[in-house]
């Protein structure tokens, strides 16, 4: 009877807790906190040495074509690391899956692949990454599509900002960016709902065992 308890953490948690996860549960009563929690320490870390190593590159005149970018820079990742910590601090780990924090992702996603060459930037798949991510730590899989569609969103006005700064470039096959970020979208809402479905169904089974086991 205990042995069970232990291995099923979540056997008390009511369902609508799944599909609306708050501050109540700690990280290993929520998977999805818990993920959440380990994703947001590795970026923040992450970012930190990012901006160290940008920072140590300065200094050492290898990359003297950033200094017009550092405050732009020193800015996202203030804001940031600064929202990361307050979370943290404050132990209300719930805002990790905000949309908040979501745009909050968006706009240093947005900030550093502008900052790189935007539609040019090796770094465009981080916009597919921002959607599993998100997929894989929100509970509502139904605003997958938004989310994908937001990003491309984001991305086309990042993209379109360079082309006003430095000239138009069509050459990139852009358009493959966003066929992956669509693509990217429509996978996880897909395997978010079967995900979503075995997740009630297992607390079903687990809240009627432990009222079987409470009549006994």
């Amino acid at each position: 009877m205990v042995s069970s308890r232990v291995a099923n953490p979540m056997s008390d948690t009511p369902a609508s807790e799944i599909l609306h996860p708050g501050s109540g549960l700690p990280p290993r009563a929520n998977p999805r906190i818990g993920l959440a929690l380990r994703l947001e320490w590795t970026l923040l870390f992450l970012r930190y040495f990012g901006y160290v190593s940008l920072v140590v590159m300065y200094a050492m005149d290898i990359a003297l074509e950033i200094l017009p970018s550092l405050p732009w820079i020193t800015l996202g990742v203030v804001l940031h690391n600064g929202f990361a910590h307050w979370v943290l601090y404050t132990r209300k780990y719930h805002y990790f899956l905000t949309r908040a924090n979501f745009f909050l992702h968006l706009f240093s996603i947005c900030l550093v692949v502008g900052l790189t060459g935007a539609e040019e930037s090796p770094l465009g798949m981080l916009y597919l990454l921002l959607v599993i991510g998100y997929s894989m730590c929100s509970p509502q899989f139904r605003n997958i599509y938004l989310v994908a569609l937001t990003s491309a969103f984001a991305y086309a006005a990042t993209i379109l900002l360079n082309w006003a700064a430095v000239g138009m470039n069509i050459s990139y096959p852009v358009v493959l960016h966003f066929v992956g970020i669509f693509a990217c979208g429509w996978l996880m809402n897909g395997l978010g709902e079967m995900l979503r479905k075995a997740e009630l169904d297992a607390q079903q089974r687990a809240q009627a065992l432990a009222a079987s086991e409470a009549t006994l």
